[in-house]
């Protein structure tokens, strides 16, 4: 296996944040594929590398990250990072997905007017989140993004920064977070710029992030 990140809402690492689907699909392979197969074709072009969900409810579930034949382009043959655990017949759910951080009603504002560009202190007005290697490898050059392309939306996404937790913390829209060990975490934080002409209470923003980290 290789490096797997996942972000989860508590330091245990017990609560997954939700897997938002981006594309739906289907396994496309007339007798489906055994348990240990390495790649799958499915019925819809996928993006050049990602994260799918495999959902079986007979056989059982997956998440595996893939990436295509060609790197960073989309294709409906899909390379594993880890072998099948179960088999699944033709016309499976394949879901492609992204995460989506619930940064929450921010009640005491950060105005994306420039009179009050960044967190009220620190820790103030954020959201605690937790990036884990469920792998058995390291991840190096790990760098986590906000994103309003995936999926595109109005609706605050370009309006969350990220900030790792420390005594200096500044916010951007990309961090770099070096190497994460197998069985590691990291803290950060996220946190909403409401724009201005928006009303700050009962305004709950949304943070969509890439996650881009290589595994040896």
């Amino acid at each position: 296996m290789s490096a797997f990140l996942k972000i989860y809402s508590d330091n245990l690492h017990t609560v997954e944040l939700a897997h938002n689907t981006d594309i739906a699909t289907t396994i496309n392979h007339t007798g489906g594929y055994a348990a240990g197969a390495t790649s799958i074709v499915v019925a819809n072009a996928l993006p050049g590398y990602g994260t799918i969900d495999i959902i079986d409810a007979t056989n059982g579930n997956e998440t595996i990250a893939y990436a295509t034949p060609t790197p960073g382009v989309a294709s409906t043959t899909l390379n594993l990072l880890t072998p099948l655990a179960h088999l699944h017949p033709n016309n499976t759910v394949v879901n492609e997905w992204y995460y989506s951080l619930p940064v929450g009603d921010q009640t005491n504002g950060i105005l994306n007017d420039g009179t009050n560009a960044t967190p009220n202190g620190i820790g103030v007005n954020v959201q605690n989140f937790y990036i884990y290697n469920a792998g058995d490898q390291k991840a190096q050059n790990t760098n986590i993004a906000t994103s309003n392309a995936n999926p595109s939306t109005s609706s605050g996404y370009t309006d969350s920064l990220l900030s790792q937790t420390s005594a200096t913390a500044s916010f951007f829209a990309s961090l770099n977070m070096g190497n994460i060990a197998s069985g590691a975490q990291v803290q950060f934080w996220a946190v909403a710029e409401v724009t201005l002409g928006q009303t700050i209470v009962g305004n709950p923003q949304l943070c969509v992030v890439n996650l881009a980290y290589q595994s040896v």
